[in-house]
């Protein structure tokens, strides 16, 4: 799951198979009308935010692109 570019479907099903997941439900659940809907809800959320990448975290209103560390975490929820 530390994929250093395009992610495709193949990709996808060998890393669900690494980590026990079932990857003919797996293709089943994503092909779920609801899924879509969460998508293109974040996608919306994400182009509104303009926020182009992740991992990228909203914390009481600040914000911080890339991975968190503790100290980070903390300094954010801090008011």
């Amino acid at each position: 799951m530390e994929e250093d570019g395009p992610v495709d479907i193949n990709t996808v099903m060998a890393d669900a198979k690494k980590t026990g997941l079932d990857p003919i439900k797996l293709q089943s659940d994503m092909s779920a009308p609801d899924i879509d809907l969460a998508i293109t809800a974040s996608h919306t959320l994400a182009g509104a935010a303009k926020i182009d990448g992740t991992p990228f975290f909203i914390i009481d209103g600040k914000v911080h692109n890339g991975a968190l560390n503790d100290a980070i975490l903390n300094q954010m929820a801090k008011g």
